[in-house]
């Protein structure tokens, strides 16, 4: 039996920079596809390493597996991306949510765009129902970013949601990848973000004219930078539009290092 897990060092990266993937392999090589999960799914790429084995590391603590840095293109546009981690080639299109085999990362505009929306996907939030490593935040006062799982690709607490068993309910398909997917096909055009591109306040993204900052699904924990940092836009006027339930209902504090 096959086992690929993987993680990204950090959940955002700019396109034209490159991002760093952390991934434990029980197999020689590990095959890498990314797609795009939006109005459709759209393959973006792929790679290929060398696997390395690396033991599971506890919930609250960087998990310092094996590390990859992957160039991203300055033409990818910005929005959610899903890296497919397998032990062969690609055959045939895969299901993006799994709860192995899978990261999640954003890929951020390299320079303004001139769209009005940045959505903000709720990495907080998915890292908190996560259980990689035995504990979430229900269970622990800390957990660490760089573990597997956080909206894909890991184990998740909770039990099944009755009404649409088919996804976990504090994963990235079961709220947000529907709203996009809604959005984009219905001709909204936005720009993409994580709750640590606005808690970091490195003024990543906020003085670039958006108008609108958006959120959907369930996005529960905050920090304060974020519930801040939205009146740092510059333009004559801007909104945060919440379409969810259940949103900030818990603030927390970001430690730095990947820990929460």
């Amino acid at each position: 039996m096959t086992a690929i897990y993987g993680y990204p060092a950090r959940s955002s990266v700019r396109a034209g920079e490159a991002i760093r993937l952390h991934i434990a392999s029980s197999t020689p090589h590990v095959y890498v596809d990314f797609y795009r999960w939006g109005g459709s799914i759209q393959h973006a790429g792929s790679t290929s390493w060398s696997g390395a084995a690396a033991p599971p590391g506890q919930h609250s603590a960087d998990w310092k597996w094996p590390a990859y840095d992957c160039p991203i293109p300055s033409d990818w546009p910005s929005g959610v991306y899903v890296a497919v981690l397998q032990a062969q080639p690609r055959d045939g299109a895969p299901a993006l949510d799994a709860r192995e085999g899978r990261l999640l990362f954003v890929v951020t505009p390299g320079t303004p765009t001139g769209r009005g929306i940045l959505y903000k996907i709720p990495t907080f939030t998915y890292q908190a129902y996560n259980t990689a490593g035995g504990g979430s935040l229900y269970s622990s006062g800390q957990v660490t970013l760089r573990r597997p799982g956080g909206g894909v690709g890991g184990p998740v607490k909770g039990l099944p949601d009755p009404y649409d068993p088919d996804s976990p309910r504090q994963t990235f398909a079961h709220w947000d990848a529907r709203f996009i997917a809604w959005m984009e096909q219905n001709g909204f055009e936005a720009d993409f973000c994580t709750d640590l591109d606005l808690d970091l306040h490195e003024g990543r993204h906020l003085d670039d004219g958006y108008q609108l900052l958006l959120s959907a699904g369930h996005d529960e924990y905050w920090t304060a930078e974020p519930c801040r940092n939205p009146r740092q836009l510059s333009t004559p006027t801007w909104d945060i539009a919440v379409v969810e339930h259940n949103p900030i209902a818990l603030r927390r504090q970001h430690l730095g290092s990947g820990s929460d």
